[in-house]
């Protein structure tokens, strides 16, 4: 997960493996992201984007449904043109559908050649597509990740904590909000009381008022 020129976040995910639910987990994350852009005090003129790209090995759709290689999900209105939030958005990266050199504009071919053939890449002596800053900056960092690998688990246990961070900040303001509705219908309960006393001693009252006037 990185930081936009905006301020806003980008979170990349690589999934080798398409399984049932996965549509789902994509706009979940992509969900939890946009909601950390904003934190407790701010305005909400204030709200950074959230960009959630998925490099996916395996198709999540199938090619009878869109033969496209990139597909880019918006908060919008076709009918009307519209979007809510522009600089918001899942792309969704389909490498399957690649069909070889000169089909997608060159920076997008650059980055999908990378992750198409990045295992069988020679990082000391890359291929010239990817000889530019943007693409050398990347190659440096598979460079890190193949030296170190414990940069890559820290990674992973960072991006584990911060999702269980998110969880139990969920659960920890559910059991808030069920312990504020349960004062609160405690308090309705006893107010209901208090009333049913006062109205049965008015009725003691007025009877007392009643037997009194009969003698």
């Amino acid at each position: 997960m990185v930081s936009a020129a905006d301020g806003g976040m980008i979170q990349i995910e690589v999934q080798a493996t398409f399984y049932d639910g996965l549509g789902n987990r994509v706009v979940h994350n992509w969900s939890k992201l946009l909601s950390c852009s904003l934190i407790q005090g701010e305005n909400y003129r204030e709200m950074k984007g959230a960009i959630s790209i998925w490099i996916l090995t395996e198709n999540i759709f199938p090619t009878e449904v869109t033969e496209e290689v990139i597909l880019k999900f918006r908060i919008s209105c076709p009918e009307a043109d519209l979007e809510l939030k522009a600089d918001s958005y899942i792309l969704v990266v389909q490498l399957k559908n690649w069909k070889g050199h000169g089909t997608l504009n060159p920076a997008a071919e650059r980055w999908i050649r990378l992750f198409r053939e990045g295992r069988d890449i020679d990082l000391h002596h890359p291929p010239k597509y990817l000889d530019d800053e943007v693409m050398r900056m990347a190659l440096d960092v598979m460079k890190g990740f193949a030296r170190d690998r414990l940069e890559f688990v820290r990674y992973e246990r960072e991006m584990k904590r911060r999702r269980m961070n998110e969880w139990e900040d969920d659960y920890l303001n559910g059991q808030l909000e069920a312990e504020r509705q349960a004062k609160e219908a405690a308090l309705a309960a006893k107010e209901a009381a208090l009333v049913a006393m006062e109205q049965e001693r008015q009725a003691k009252d007025a009877a007392l008022v009643a037997k009194d006037a009969a003698l």
